[in-house]
């Protein structure tokens, strides 16, 4: 750590290499090969939080208005997946492990299953998101899926005709397309997940509510979002935010 921190390497290259020196430590102790882990209790640096990566509420608002960038398969299943994710500050794994059955039209909510602690998320979905997913669903998803398949498939089946989710690399090629057309800027599926707690906290949401919608076991972890996107300037966003979209 202190080879790192003295050669200037960023806090959140510095988790990333110890979080890796962990790991492997971890699964040394669990096959005998060292009687304890020494790492233990080593604590990660605080990760570094930029504030301009992430896209702004009228950046936002661009992004689920605009029309289908040039080269875009399955534009009706990208706007609703992008929304989707924006709305409910969704991981990119969650999203790709959605079935047809975690969401709830009648009712209007989503059940994310696959969190970073495993836990059941239910989410309130708007009134326009639950109009886009519907019409994808009735218009766009293969007829032949169940409700216990996936929610968001490829545009072909695999060499065995299986439907398959669509990847990670995949929610990130699409997220890139089209904050790249809408901001000016490309940014990775968890960039959403961060605007959407700016716009949470912009919106007036309490830290306590903005941490239960994001899955956060503690609330200091949603403060650190708090930190630096509590500004006069940003706080013009409506309560409605989500709706206005």
């Amino acid at each position: 750590l202190k080879m790192l921190k003295d050669g200037n390497r960023k806090n959140n290259s510095i988790r990333t290499m110890v979080s890796v020196v962990k790991s492997f430590t971890h699964w040394a102790v669990a096959l005998g090969y060292y009687p304890a882990d020494f790492t233990e209790n080593v604590k990660l640096p605080a990760p570094e939080y930029h504030v301009a990566d992430r896209m702004t509420h009228d950046e936002a608002k661009v992004l689920m208005s605009m029309a289908a960038p040039r080269y875009s398969h399955n534009a009706l299943r990208n706007k609703a997946m992008l929304e989707l994710a924006l709305v409910t500050a969704s991981r990119v794994s969650a999203l790709c492990a959605l079935r047809r059955n975690d969401i709830d039209l009648d009712a209007k909510t989503v059940t994310l299953r696959h969190t970073k602690r495993n836990k059941e998320l239910v989410m309130p979905l708007t009134d326009h998101l639950t109009e886009q997913l519907e019409q994808y669903i009735k218009y766009v998803r293969p007829a032949e899926l169940t409700d216990d398949d996936y929610l968001f498939v490829g545009e072909r089946k695999d060499k065995d005709g299986n439907w398959r989710p669509l990847t990670r690399q995949a929610v990130s090629v699409i997220t890139k397309l089209y904050t790249k057309e809408a901001c000016g800027r490309a940014l990775s599926p968890h960039k959403l997940r961060h605007t959407s707690a700016s716009i949470q906290i912009d919106a007036g949401l309490s830290i306590e509510d903005i941490s239960k919608n994001l899955g956060h076991s503690s609330v200091a972890t949603t403060q650190r979002y708090a930190q630096k996107l509590n500004d006069g300037a940003r706080r013009k966003a409506t309560v409605a935010v989500f709706e206005n979209l």
